[in-house]
């Protein structure tokens, strides 16, 4: 079974990788890193996310942009039998996705 992860969107909390300044503290503070898409790739998961965000993701966590696969608006992505569909919602970040989960008439997105 494929293990995937999906980053709605690049921001730290959704992703990992170093806090920005303005978050993690005074001036000279220790560097802060929130668990995310380096470990999940060290685990064998697959990265998923929006093509305005990967560039984003891989600096922040420390990895190759090469990681992390492209979504794009229409792709499908498979959870446990469902199927998704990847829909482009660019605003909170430029590479933001929503997933549309057709049986349940749902959308599911990052930040809400």
């Amino acid at each position: 079974v494929e293990v995937v992860a999906v980053y709605t969107h690049g921001h730290f909390d959704h992703a990992g990788g170093l806090v920005p300044e303005e978050w993690a503290g005074p001036k000279g503070a220790p560097e802060l890193v929130v668990p995310g898409a380096r470990d999940m790739l060290q685990r064998g998961v697959r990265l998923l996310a929006g093509q305005e965000d990967i560039a984003e993701i891989a600096e922040r966590c420390r990895i190759s942009v090469a990681d992390i696969a492209m979504l794009v608006d229409g792709d499908c992505v498979h959870f446990g039998g469902r199927r998704c569909l990847v829909l482009d919602a660019p605003g909170h970040t430029p590479g933001s996705l929503c997933l549309y989960i057709p049986p349940a008439a749902a959308t599911c997105g990052g930040d809400g």
